[in-house]
């Protein structure tokens, strides 16, 4: 499955970098690309910070997606 994630302010992802988030390896997930503002960022490096406002393009298995979804949120 494929899903645009938001990630909120207060979110825990919010200031570290898409390596350092760990979503591939906890989340047995890709971010494939990422939306900020009017820019998007296709194959984001590992060293993009990810920030409260961006939306992720994920690829993963639903039951993953739904997890991070709610990391994400900062919840």
């Amino acid at each position: 499955d494929i899903a645009e994630i938001a990630v909120g302010a207060n979110s825990p992802l919010a200031g570290i970098s898409l390596a350092a988030s760990g979503i591939k390896e906890k989340f047995d997930s890709i971010v494939v690309a990422v939306k900020r503002g009017n820019a998007l960022a296709t194959t984001p490096a590992g060293d993009m910070t990810i920030a409260g406002g961006d939306i992720m393009i994920v690829l993963g298995h639903r039951d993953r997606l739904s997890e991070l979804v709610k990391i994400a949120r900062g919840r």
